[in-house]
């Protein structure tokens, strides 16, 4: 019976290994996963890979020696054995190799919660199973880690992880599958293959920036939640008081008199000597809307609204944009055509043309603001300076695919391989009010004794087949929608005075590409790459069209700058390069280079009014540049950031903020195997950039089985100096002001009450007002009691926690000698620089009025969350 089991520990080590073994992705190391499980096992236990091999034959009824080591496997078929064989199950028996090994549990899901909320993510938190990020509100931003015990294999057992945690988002949560959709990468044995993104609805109606993430491992383990989830969507209103024709009328109204149409117009009349009420009423003219219901949740902060979503477009000759578009293929002929000279490019004489106008405005659908804009955004997603123009491309000798048509003896710009076209505007309307019809017609060249070749149609073309084949080769994506999208860019577009900053873009609704005829920006590959990670993001973030990460706040959100950066970051992998110019972005167009992720951005300066969705990048895509070049991750190879940084992205909604980003990349890098030393790297890089949690201190109290009930009481100082709060059962949150009661922000908050033994009990301060602030601990058990000792026996601790740590700062363990029903734990000062200091108090002593603990000050916009003093089991 005893070799049977030292059988069966040997066995699951196997398994174990299997399971739970990462090794980074160190400089493309060629050791097979295999011989590192086996060596893994071999260092660990002192077991050769033979030994461990016949055990595994032997317990599974497998013969010959076992090749296959796809995490999984080899668990299901023990797992499977044991149900025949009557043997423990395999939990049960990890529980016990993890213990002789000293190996922390991370992926089994024996003592993980079936129900989740918040005291059990604070077991967790302590037991150092997952790290979590909040914000200010007090929502769970990031789960990293292992939550929960129910698996997840489909959209309805997502909706049922989602429902068992609903204790963690407040307001009656309820998820439905149907609103839930999966997304999956390839994992190579590292990462997680599959996320569920749950995006909220009222009513049937989508609501904008309301997301939870699930990420599960290929066997269904739930391994994270990331989420941008608004608890405020109940209190919507979802009935209209206008049409979405008047919300349309309301959108143009607000765009053509917003500053930068306005004063275009304005340039343009001057400069033509033109009525202005007659060139805005052809510009209005050129454009044409469509609206559609929503619910704008953007920001966690702000009570949601339903809008009417108005898309604003150029209208286009021909057909949609999609028909013209997805059009024939052609010939399927392939041929390789060398770049010769130059080709006189026919440039359109600069007239007033229409502009290319693509945007959405969010009008208030109903309530005191019905038809007020409540934002508008650019869909145009674009690499955009003032400060750079250029004539001509470099002269770089490429070679890349294109079609040839045997009639005409002509070349098409068309890569039937990667479904890559590149094209030429076409154009209508009058001289005066000319329109650039795209994406215009297929570039074409004939290559009999040196005919000249655009040289603009040539970097257009093979940069966007070199972005192609990275996403392809690097990281398993079949073009920008992983479904092997046709990729269609167009050049030499015209530069009209109200859209020549617009050098080179993605637009999501037109689902092209697009480079100005005056910046050259297709010359440079980061900057092509750039653009094609812009619509990688519209599909992994996003709905593939006018909903994106940062949407709809775009040019001031944080969302915006990362959708940036993570364009910046992602296009100087697809350039390659390992010198200087890795960090900075278009430096191989003529002019300046547009950025530097080398140059630092300090967080303070978000929110600038001279700052933007690319200048504020540059905190973002600094912090990536300060973790690849830390010495403690010298030996990560690009290819890996590459993969760590993508599939990053698919934790992200699309009000997704640079702490989210920071937890996802975090994730992201555990998940590819990056060791502790490495990860710690990653979170200084973040650390200095000042992309952190916001400042706050927690309190944990726990205890045994008895009493049944133990209360956290704080008081502490007012913000603005107005008496002193007290945060308890009956009084959960205290809210400094009407604004952040309106908002849901509490200075200070018990996030959890726990009334059946054990704790957790957990006590936030959220705003760390500078004064003197005291715990206490009442046993409400013993309520009426003077003479008691129970408390004194229920093993009480009490510890201090900065932010979201699991490491605590203090801890209190209650005297076993003494007696008394209130314990005034300990007093903490912070001082005028936030800077905490706990002093013990340790005093023991009776009180029967919960109420009245520590002054019993309660200021007026203290808020109960329960609505309900007493307490009942």
């Amino acid at each position: 019976m005893k070799k049977r089991i030292v059988s069966m520990f040997l066995a699951v080590a196997m398994v174990f290994a299997t399971l739970t073994v990462t090794t980074p992705l160190i400089d493309e190391t060629e050791a097979t996963q295999q011989e590192v499980l086996f060596g893994h096992i071999r260092d660990e236990l002192q077991i050769t890979i033979f030994d461990a091999l016949e055990v595994l034959k032997y317990l599974v009824g497998m013969d010959g020696i076992v090749k296959n080591t796809e995490r999984g496997l080899a668990a299901s078929l023990i797992t499977e054995q044991s149900k025949v064989a009557g043997e423990p199950s395999i939990f049960d028996v990890l529980e016990i190799l993890k213990f002789l090994v000293g190996m922390p549990g991370i992926l089994d899901t024996a003592n993980l919660p079936r129900i989740v909320d918040i005291g059990a993510i604070e077991n967790l938190i302590a037991r150092g199973t997952v790290e979590v990020i909040q914000d200010e509100f007090g929502n769970y931003r990031v789960i990293d880690g292992a939550f929960i015990a129910l698996p997840v294999e489909s959209e309805e057992e997502a909706a049922a992880a989602l429902n068992a945690s609903a204790g963690l988002f407040k307001n009656n949560f309820r998820a439905d599958s149907q609103n839930i959709t999966v997304q999956s990468v390839d994992t190579g044995g590292q990462d997680e293959s599959h996320f569920y993104r749950y995006s909220s609805t009222v009513n049937d109606i989508p609501v904008l920036g309301s997301e939870i993430i699930l990420t599960t491992n290929k066997n269904g383990i739930v391994r994270g939640m990331f989420s941008s989830y608004n608890d405020q969507l109940n209190s919507v209103n979802t009935y209209p008081t206008i049409t979405s024709e008047q919300a349309a009328d309301f959108a143009l109204s607000a765009y053509v008199a917003s500053p930068e149409v306005a004063e275009n117009l304005d340039a343009v009349a001057a400069e033509y000597s033109l009525n202005r009420a007659t060139l805005e009423t052809e510009f209005l003219s050129s454009l044409e809307t469509e609206g559609e219901l929503m619910v704008y949740a953007d920001d966690v902060g702000i009570t949601p609204a339903l809008v009417w979503a108005v898309s604003i477009n150029t209208a286009f000759e021909g057909g949609t944009l999609a028909e013209i578009i997805d059009g024939p293929v052609g010939d399927s002929s392939i041929v390789d055509l060398d770049s010769q000279d130059d080709e006189p490019s026919q440039q359109p004489t600069e007239f007033p043309g229409v502009p290319f106008v693509s945007a959405t405005s969010y009008i208030y659908a109903n309530g005191y603001s019905a038809g007020e804009v409540l934002t508008q955004v650019s869909n145009i997603l674009g690499w955009t300076s003032v400060n750079a123009r250029a004539n001509d491309l470099l002269n770089n000798s490429r070679i890349f695919r294109v079609q040839h048509d045997s009639d005409t003896n002509k070349f098409r710009f068309r890569d039937a391989v990667r479904n890559v076209e590149t094209y030429k505007p076409t154009y209508s309307g009058s001289v005066f009010n000319r329109q650039a019809n795209l994406p215009g017609e297929l570039v074409q060249s004939v290559s009999l004794f040196g005919e000249r070749v655009s040289k603009a149609a040539v970097s257009a073309h093979a940069n966007t087949a070199d972005a192609f084949d990275f996403y392809r080769t690097v990281l398993g994506r079949n073009s920008y929608d992983n479904r092997g999208k046709k990729v269609v860019s167009s050049i030499e577009l015209p530069s009209v005075l109200w859209n020549q900053r617009i050098n080179a873009f993605w637009w999501p609704g037109g689902q092209q590409f697009g480079y100005v005829n005056n910046g050259k920006y297709e010359s440079a590959k980061d900057v092509v790459g750039h653009e094609f990670t812009h619509a990688v993001i519209n599909y992994v973030v996003g709905n593939g069209d006018n909903v994106y990460l940062g949407s709809p706040n775009y040019r001031d959100g944080e969302g915006g700058a990362l959708n940036e950066a993570y364009a910046d970051i992602m296009g100087s992998f697809v350039e390659g390069k390992t010198d200087a110019g890795r960090w900075s972005m278009g430096e191989d167009m003529p002019g300046t280079p547009m950025r530097d992720m080398s140059n630092r951005r300090h967080y303070r300066e978000f929110g600038n009014n001279n700052a933007c969705c690319h200048t504020n990048s540059g905190i973002f895509s600094h912090a990536a540049f300060l973790m690849m070049t830390d010495s403690r991750t010298s030996g990560i190879a690009p290819n890996t950031w590459a993969r760590v940084f993508y599939r990053s992205l698919y934790r992200l909604t699309v009000g997704a903020t640079f702490l989210d980003a920071r937890g996802a990349v975090v994730a992201a890098a555990k998940a590819q195997g990056f060791n502790s030393t490495q990860q710690t790297a990653i979170k200084q890089a973040f650390d200095d950039v000042g992309i952190v949690e916001t400042e706050s201190i927690r309190i944990v109290l726990r205890w045994g089985e008895q009493p049944w009930d133990l209360d956290s009481h704080l008081t502490g100082p007012a913000v603005g100096g107005n008496g002193r709060f007290h945060t308890w059962y009956s009084n959960r949150n205290y809210f400094a002001s009407s604004d952040s009661l309106r908002r849901g922000l509490p200075a200070a908050d018990l996030d959890y009450d726990d009334t059946s033994s054990w704790g957790p009990e957990v006590t936030t301060i959220r705003t760390l007002t500078p004064g003197d602030y005291h715990f206490y601990i009442h046993d409400y058990t013993n309520l009426s009691s003077s003479s008691s000792t129970a408390m004194a026996n229920s093993g009480a601790n009490v510890s201090i926690f900065i932010g979201s740590s699991r490491v605590a700062m203090q801890t209190f363990e209650i005297s076993t000698s003494s007696e008394g029903t209130l314990w005034h734990v300990f007093t903490l000062n912070i001082d005028s620089d936030g800077i905490p200091t706990v002093t013990p108090v340790n005093a023991y002593s009776y009180h029967s009025d919960p109420g009245s603990i520590g002054g019993g000050a309660t200021p007026v916009l203290a808020f109960n969350s329960l609505g309900d003093v007493s307490k009942s089991r």
